[in-house]
């Protein structure tokens, strides 16, 4: 920006172009004339005294012709000069000075021309270029005041418009640039699409460029390419607002202008400058292969380009942006090796070429390259970052000790640079990172000790808490926190500092005080913990038990904060909670926010909890719905499935849907031995069999459960439910062995209580069934046996008028444990021979370890022939004990072996079946009764 090129014109003026006719003796000889005659004059008179006389005489003769002389010629116009003739005279005297650059002359005379040749015609521009001498010389406020005549006192001139130009560079020069703006303002508004109004907007977009403001800068810099596209201004104009425009970090916009300039303008002086910050653009962009290869350009074809080391450093720099760590190295050390490259940058590309080692993970040769960097020139500005980098690389490779032993040599050999400080930070944090706690905490503590001030000092003082939050040192931890918002309250990360003290109340136990802290974090504008902090306050109010307080924290989670990165999970809560609170509705609104985002990972875990609330709701078919979608829909959550088929086959039992329920609890039985549930699913597989009157085969199962499950929570109602099997089976002897054992076995259980009523009852009806019996027969030892034996199969009028039906009434099959195996042997179900119900053989259908198709089948068949053949005719009491061992042996191998055995389940393990409506039937009021659930 020269403003030369405003006054160019001025050598090509009409008035210094034609001259004047006037006397060929200038005044300046006309002057030196009279100089030389008084002198001669003088020097005569003194030279001669005696002829003064004679002298004196001739002085006065001279004078009156002179006179006459005169006074004729200024009668007669054609011999007189002009007053605009002396003007002009004038006028070329003081331009050509000005012209010679003797400024100092030139204001000299051109200030007698103003001021004592006011009626020359060009006086208006004799006042301008009075101004530009005065600018010339660097005196701007003088250079204003006569631009300013310029402009008030020759308003019509044809200078006026250059006047106000040059109001405005002196404004400008003074640093004015405001006033220099509304000077410029001024010439585009008085004299639209001139010249000088295209040299104002670019002189404008200067003014802003100077001041930094990049967006007004290029409107003004468009504006002269747009609509002057003639104005010699259009070329630095289109390069500036592309500058511009790469300031404002519009980058593709001015890649796009910087070529559009290459293209037009290939003789420009601003062509390198446009090359390389075009490479700059593309560079920005992370484009990187096109700014390579416009950094080569540029040093091909711009030789002495000042661009050419700094293109050479930003390739290097573009292949490490790459990732490119080899090139990368490559070219720095080139750099590193020219000549003509500055000490200060060989230092720097060598330390960028170690720092290419560090990069692609080569800490060692990095760590040697930066050690010896920091030894070589102390007074380099990249030793003391070479030291500190060295224990960073060491650091990278988890040395620790090295790291530590680099950052004490940093502090020791730069004492006082930021570096050394730098380092005394890090060896706090190589210690931290090395779990030695305890040293981190010293570290930090002589390091706060000697720069108790500052974002370091506060970056420190949160390090320091954390490394005693390590140590177990939790009231410490928090003491820290504390001054940490005391003293650094205008740096510290407020959110981290509250949120990182309510983790350490929290994990006190202290509540309360967590809850506050997390509240705080939330609360902070723009916090990064704003939704973990009231999820987490939300927790503390839970532990509090304060659910209310707690659910409305969730609630706002994801009502007030949409698009909350833990909303779903607060969803998940507050769906807990109003499960908790019966508020079935409210929680499964709550989950379908989430069931109906098919993106969230808790859409799995959402549709579980909503089939768990529907099914508390007594809404048993939307419960299987939602069971059966996470079965079916979301095969990678097979960590739910367990419950979802609990879920599920509980609410097909509710339903009354034993076929499909007892299928469920079969599948699982087979094919996940392993699992949880698999004990669970005995019992109720069994308890499905039991609904649909399979009394026998619900007997084998439930004998399953205390067999292969005997720690099972279900194992006492398993066992209940086998003394009930047999008194369906009309076998109250073994319905009374059943409760006894319960008893015996699980004396903790509320189950024992119930037993015992049941035991007293049955040996009630025993004793009045056996005084009824004994009036028929007074001896009945074939008779009772017979009788017995055709007891044995249960549910038939045995015709002794007995008020049980299917009682034995024999004395000896009361006294002995294993009377009535063969009964229960014999009822076992033979798939070959018999018809059982449209249910029983549903179940049948899908339980593979039915007796007559396990390994031990003939072993059953056999037992059964041998109970067939008891309860036809009479044996003696020997035969039938061996018969009785045999089959009870056949019972427990059928038992034992028709299912694959498991590891026991813990009782913790096996979780008790939900809802109001299993804690009903497991009511011992109600476990005989045969109804059936709603």
């Amino acid at each position: 920006m020269n403003k030369d090129k405003k006054t160019a014109n001025i050598d090509n003026c009409p008035v210094t172009d034609n001259p004047l006719a006037c006397d060929k003796l200038s005044a300046c000889d006309k002057l030196s004339a009279c100089d030389k005659l008084s002198a001669w004059a003088s020097h005569s008179v003194s030279d001669n005294p005696s002829v003064f006389a004679m002298l004196s005489v001739n002085v006065l003769f001279l004078l009156l012709c002179s006179a006459i002389l005169f006074s004729g010629f200024i009668a007669d116009p054609a011999m007189a000069i002009s007053e605009e003739q002396r003007g002009m005279r004038q006028f070329r005297f003081a331009y050509g000075l000005f012209k010679e650059g003797e400024y100092d002359e030139s204001i000299n005379q051109f200030e007698k021309l103003v001021n004592f040749h006011k009626s020359f015609s060009k006086i208006d521009l004799g006042f301008y270029l009075l101004g530009e001498a005065y600018f010339k010389k660097g005196e701007f406020e003088k250079a204003l005041n006569v631009y300013d005549q310029v402009f008030r006192h020759h308003s019509d001139s044809k200078m006026v418009p250059d006047a106000l130009i040059s109001m405005g560079w002196c404004h400008f020069r003074l640093g004015a640039l405001p006033e220099a703006r509304e000077v410029f303002n001024r010439a585009v508004e008085k004299f639209p699409g001139t010249k000088n109004a295209g040299e104002a907007l670019f002189l404008i977009g200067e003014t802003w460029l100077a001041e930094k403001d990049y967006g007004k800068a290029f409107v003004n810099y468009n504006r002269v390419c747009d609509e002057f596209s003639g104005s010699e201004r259009v070329e630095e104009s289109l390069f500036k607002s592309g500058l511009c425009q790469l300031k404002t970090g519009k980058h593709g916009q001015a890649a796009l202008r910087f070529r559009t300039f290459i293209g037009s303008y290939l003789n420009s002086s601003f062509y390198d400058d446009a090359l390389y910050n075009l490479a700059e653009a593309e560079y920005l962009q992370e484009e990187f292969d096109a700014a390579v290869d416009h950094y080569e350009k540029l040093i091909k074809i711009c030789r002495d380009s000042k661009y050419i080391i700094p293109s050479r450093y930003s390739i290097a720099f573009s292949y490490f942006k790459k990732s490119d760590f080899q090139e990368a190295r490559k070219r720095f050390l080139e750099l590193a090796s020219m000549d003509g490259v500055s000490a200060e940058m060989k230092d720097e590309a060598r330390f960028r070429a170690a720092k290419c080692l560090h990069n692609r993970g080569d800490y060692v040769e990095a760590a040697k390259e930066f050690e010896k960097l920091a030894k070589g020139d102390s007074k380099s500005l990249y030793a003391s970052r070479a030291a500190l980098a060295a224990g960073l690389s060491l650091y990278k490779k988890s040395d620790f000790a090295g790291a530590v032993e680099a950052f004490r040599e940093t502090r020791k050999s730069f004492p006082g640079t930021e570096e050394a400080v730098t380092a005394g930070q890090l060896i706090g944090t190589a210690y931290f990172s090395w779990e030695k706690y305890d040293l981190a905490a010293g570290a930090f503590k002589t390091f706060l000790a000697e720069n108790p001030q500052g974002k370091a000092a506060m970056e420190v003082s949160l390090n320091l808490a954390d490394a005693l939050y390590n140590m177990k040192k939790y009231t410490e931890s928090i003491d820290v926190y504390r001054d940490v918002l005391k003293n650094y309250s205008d740096l510290a990360p407020l959110d981290k500092v509250h949120y990182s003290m309510a983790e350490t109340w929290y994990l006190l136990g202290k509540y309360p005080q967590a809850m506050e802290s997390y509240k705080l974090a939330a609360a902070i504008p723009k916090s990064r913990f704003a939704d973990d902090g009231m999820y987490r306050a939300a927790l503390c109010a839970q532990a509090l038990k304060r659910p209310d307080e707690a659910l409305a924290l969730y609630t706002g989670i994801f009502k007030d904060r949409l698009g909350s990165r833990i909303g779903d999970q607060a969803r998940m809560k507050a769906a807990e909670l109003m499960i908790a609170a019966r508020d079935f509705s409210g929680a499964v609104e709550a989950l379908e926010g989430i069931i109906t985002n098919s993106e969230s990972p808790q859409v799995p875990e959402a549709l579980l909890m909503k089939g768990n609330a529907l099914k508390l709701w007594h809404r048993y078919e939307e419960a299987t719905t939602a069971y059966q979608t996470l079965i079916d829909k979301h095969p990678k959550a097979q960590e739910l499935f367990d419950s979802a088929r609990q879920g599920l086959g509980y609410c097909l039992f509710m339903l009354g849907k034993y076929n499909q329920a007892s299928g469920l609890y079969r599948f699982v039985i087979d094919n996940y031995p392993d699992s949880e549930i698999v004990a669970d699913s005995q019992y109720w597989y069994a308890k499905c069999l039991f609904m649909m009157k399979d009394y026998e085969k619900s007997l084998v199962e439930y004998l399953r459960v205390s067999i292969l499950y005997p720690d099972s929570s279900n194992a006492p109602y398993a066992q209940y439910k086998v003394a009930e099997c047999y008194e369906k089976l009309g076998k109250p002897l073994k319905a009374r062995e059943s409760f006894e054992k319960l008893i015996s076995k699980y004396p903790e259980s509320d189950l024992v209580r119930m037993a015992q009523a049941r035991v007293e009852k049955l040996r009630e009806e025993i004793r009045s069934s056996m005084k009824n019996a004994g009036s028929d027969s007074s001896t009945g030892s074939d008779s009772s046996t017979g009788s017995a034996s055709s007891a044995g199969f249960g549910g038939s009028d045995n015709g002794g008028g007995s008020s049980s039906p299917g009682f034995d009434n024999s004395s000896s099959s009361m006294d002995s444990a294993t009377d009535l195996l063969p009964d229960i042997n014999g009822a076992l179900p033979d798939k070959g021979t018999q018809t059982q119900s449209e249910g029983s053989a549903a179940v049948e259908k899908a339980d593979p370890a039915s007796a007559d198709k396990s390994a031990d089948k003939s072993a059953d068949k056999s037992a059964a022939a041998s109970a067939e053949k008891a309860s036809a005719s009479p044996a003696s009491e020997s035969d039938r004990k061996v018969d009785f061992d045999a089959i009870r042996k056949a019972v427990e191998n059928s038992v034992e072996k028709s299912v694959k055995k498991t590891a026991t389940p813990s009782e913790e393990e096996i979780q008790a079946v939900e809802g109001d409506e299993a804690l009903e039937d497991r009511n011992m009021d109600t476990l005989s009764s045969e109804a059936q659930p709603d």
